[in-house]
């Protein structure tokens, strides 16, 4: 083999190996940020969990379905689902609130749960800050619902434009170009629709949001705006359902700890504070 051909040779080894990076390349950019997706919505999922128990204990403490449908409704959110308006088995605790009159104290104790609850939907919403542990002064965020769906409908453009810009038969027919006795080979047998068939069956597949299984679950209000309905409320059922917030105050203030309120009902529950 002369120097030309040695020359012609590497040329084409050396394009066909960028050309294999380029295809390839971005399909396991794809593959790996697809990963990254699915740890993110398994954290997410977890924060959800976290809300359910909350939002259970926001109707034990409210009383039910019926009141706390009221509020939320005063406060414009809804729950998304409608089996959350029910489930009342949780297991809560949180530091015990105090206050001159047993009014007074019921308002704290729901106010306690409800701000519990917000405050674990903007982390839902939105991730929380953390110190990174391998850079003192940095600050990291955990994943957040938003941040899923945004880092989901960006992979989906992605691979769109991978779909239609990395064909298969194109990478195919491109190293095909840069050997002619194998393009010989394929103008005799005839491989267009073979060639053809390869884009259908080897596309990146989209990412359908729903395969995530996060729940919409709503953004929380304004906090003075919440204050005013939770108190309202609350000075409501007082008035109206006495026995509510009598069985609120004797299962809040049960346990031997007398700086900590327990609201729930059964011990299996996870206990979060």
């Amino acid at each position: 083999m002369g120097r030309m051909e040695e020359w012609a040779e590497g040329l084409r080894y050396e394009s066909l190996r960028q050309a294999a990076d380029t295809f390839f390349g971005a399909r396991k950019a794809v593959e790996r940020d697809r990963a990254l997706l699915m740890d993110w919505a398994q954290k997410v999922h977890r924060i959800s969990q976290k809300l359910e128990t909350w939002t259970a204990a926001l109707n034990c403490v409210l009383g039910g379905e019926a009141n706390t449908r009221a509020l939320l409704e005063r406060l414009g959110v809804r729950l998304p689902e409608a089996r959350l308006y029910e489930v009342q088995a949780c297991l809560v605790q949180f530091p015990r609130p105090h206050s001159f009159t047993r009014q007074g104290l019921y308002c704290k104790i729901v106010w306690a749960v409800y701000e519990h609850w917000a405050d674990t939907l903007e982390e839902y919403h939105h991730g929380r800050p953390y110190p990174d542990p391998s850079l003192p002064g940095r600050v990291l965020h955990t994943p957040g619902y938003q941040q899923a769906l945004s880092l989901c409908a960006e992979l989906n453009a992605r691979i769109e434009h991978i779909n239609a810009a990395y064909r298969p038969s194109e990478s195919l027919e491109f190293a095909r170009r840069l050997d002619p006795a194998a393009q010989d080979k394929a103008a005799i047998l005839g491989c267009g629709a073979e060639l053809c068939s390869l884009d259908a069956s080897l596309a990146l597949p989209l990412v359908d949001p729903v395969s995530l299984g996060l729940l919409p679950w709503p953004q929380p209000p304004a906090e003075e705006v919440a204050r005013r309905a939770v108190k309202e409320m609350c000075q409501r059922i007082y008035r109206e359902q006495r026995e509510v917030a009598d069985s609120v105050l004797e299962s809040a203030f049960r346990g031997a700890d007398k700086h900590v309120c327990h609201i729930g009902n059964t011990a299996e529950a996870p206990q979060h504070d």
